[in-house]
């Protein structure tokens, strides 16, 4: 899941569709979507290698992990690592304690992240904070990601049951939640376009 993470978004919406669907065992189906997005946002944070792999040098190595490797559990043959993913979460964090209402400037991340982070060049040099949630706190603050709120309740407020076309955005609107905790999706223009989209289908009624 630190490689392939949207799978497990996509096959817990398929069985979050099936209990819109209202179909028989429709409890079965919340429990099992909710278990695949539990399942992604915890092992997408994890490097789970065999101590006795010939790929543990690669795996355990700063593309991966910090080179400290001090956040590990070791399980029976197992070595369980927090991943660069949980890293960049730690610095964004700390850069956001710099300013907490209203944020830094983005640009100006990839310099603290040199301090921060110097074993790694594309965490370092990418301004790319891997989590729309966590870069919008570092860059924007409290109040960005309050505003940043306001528009997915907005968007969400489009949902209508009897509408085809506002039940699938309400699917892509829980997958863009979903996926901005490892993926910064603001940076996407596609990501904007759907959200004028779904707000143009509530206005239209459609």
């Amino acid at each position: 899941l630190s490689f392939s993470k949207s799978i497990f978004i996509l096959i817990g919406l398929i069985f979050y569709i099936f209990f819109l669907k209202n179909y028989k065992f429709k409890k079965i189906f919340l429990f099992l979507s909710i278990l695949f997005l539990l399942t992604y946002v915890i092992f997408s944070h994890l490097i789970i290698v065999n101590k006795d792999s010939q790929n543990y040098k690669y795996y355990t190595s700063s593309k991966f992990v910090s080179p400290k490797k001090d956040k590990k559990i070791e399980f029976l043959d197992y070595d369980i690592y927090l991943n660069n993913y949980f890293e960049m979460k730690l610095q964004s964090l700390s850069y956001w304690k710099e300013n907490i209402i209203f944020g830094n400037n983005s640009l100006e991340f990839s310099k603290f992240k040199k301090k921060i982070i110097p074993h790694e060049d594309w965490l370092v040099k990418s301004n790319n904070n891997h989590s729309t949630y966590f870069g919008i706190l570092a860059n924007k603050g409290v109040l960005g990601l309050i505003l940043y709120s306001i528009i997915l309740y907005n968007l969400f407020k489009s949902y209508n049951n009897q509408s085809n076309l506002n039940r699938s955005s309400l699917l892509f609107l829980i997958y863009i939640i979903i996926e901005g905790l490892n993926t910064d999706l603001l940076s996407l223009k596609l990501t904007w376009i759907l959200f004028a989209l779904i707000e143009s289908s509530k206005k239209n009624k459609i």
